[in-house]
C-alpha cells in the first residue's frame, strides 16, 4: 500500500467508521480486537467490490498505514488473507466460517416461527445482512423475543378490527430504523388493556340495562296487581 497518509500536506482525515465486535466470533477465530476490525473492513470491501485505499481505510478503521501493514501481515500469517498484493486483498473462507452457524440460526429460529415463514414478503438475503449486523450487538434470544412481541402486537391490532400490514424483515432489522428495539410488548399490552376496559364498560352497561328492566318489570307487576284489586 502506498503511504499516502505521510505524503499528505494537510491535516489527517477524520475517522468516520466504526465496527461492533462480535467477541464470540473473534475468540473463535483467535483474533485480537484490531485484527478483527481490519478483517471486518476487508471483508466488507470484498463483498462490495470496493478497492481498499489507504486513506479511506484509515477513515473507516483509525489504523495508520504502518498499523494497516502490520495487521495485514498478521491476517496473512493466520490464514485469513492471501499474500497477493491486490486491492482489496483476496480472503480465505476462515472469516465466514465463524458466522456459518449464524445463517442457520437466522433461517431456523428467526426467519421462521412455529414452522412457518414469519416474513413471507421479505428478502431473506437482504434481511440476513441486517441480522448479521444487529447480532453483533444483541443476543439471539432478545431478537427472537422482540419478533414474538411484534407478532403479539399485530394479533392484538387484528382483534380491534385493524389488520395492520406486517413490515418487511429488512425494514424491521435495519439498524437505521431500530424497529427491533421498539417496546412491542408494551404496545400489545396497551391494546389488551384498552380491550379489557371496553369489555368492562359494555358489561357494566348491560348490567345497568338489566337492572332498569328488572325494576321496570316489578313496577308493571305492582301496577297490574293494584289494578286488579280495584
Amino acid at each position: 500500500m502506498e503511504n499516502k497518509i505521510k505524503e499528505m500536506k494537510v491535516a489527517m482525515p477524520s475517522i468516520l467508521g466504526s465496527t461492533t465486535i462480535n467477541h464470540a466470533a473473534r475468540i473463535q477465530l483467535l483474533l485480537n480486537a484490531s485484527e478483527y476490525v481490519l478483517m471486518d473492513y476487508i471483508y466488507r470491501c470484498v463483498q462490495n467490490k470496493r478497492e481498499m485505499e489507504v486513506i479511506e481505510t484509515y477513515r473507516q478503521t483509525g489504523f495508520t498505514t504502518e498499523q494497516q501493514e502490520i495487521l495485514l501481515r498478521s491476517l496473512v500469517m493466520k490464514g485469513f488473507v492471501f499474500p497477493d498484493q491486490v486491492s482489496p486483498p483476496k480472503i480465505t473462507s476462515r472469516w465466514e466460517s465463524a458466522f456459518a452457524d449464524l445463517k442457520a440460526e437466522f433461517d431456523n429460529l428467526f426467519w421462521r416461527k412455529d414452522g412457518k415463514v414469519f416474513f413471507p414478503n421479505s428478502s431473506n438475503k437482504k434481511s440476513f445482512t441486517f441480522y448479521h449486523t444487529v447480532r453483533k450487538q444483541y443476543p439471539k434470544d432478545f431478537l427472537i423475543k422482540q419478533r414474538n412481541h411484534y407478532d403479539d402486537y399485530l394479533n392484538m391490532q387484528a382483534v380491534t378490527g385493524f389488520n395492520q400490514a406486517k413490515m418487511m424483515a429488512e425494514r424491521w432489522l435495519n439498524p437505521k430504523n431500530e424497529n427491533y428495539l421498539i417496546d412491542w410488548k408494551q404496545l400489545a399490552d396497551d391494546i389488551k388493556e384498552k380491550i379489557r376496559k371496553e369489555d368492562e364498560r359494555v358489561k357494566q352497561g348491560n348490567e345497568k340495562t338489566e337492572k332498569i328492566e328488572s325494576v321496570s318489570t316489578k313496577d308493571r307487576k305492582s301496577q297490574y296487581e293494584e289494578d286488579n284489586k280495584q
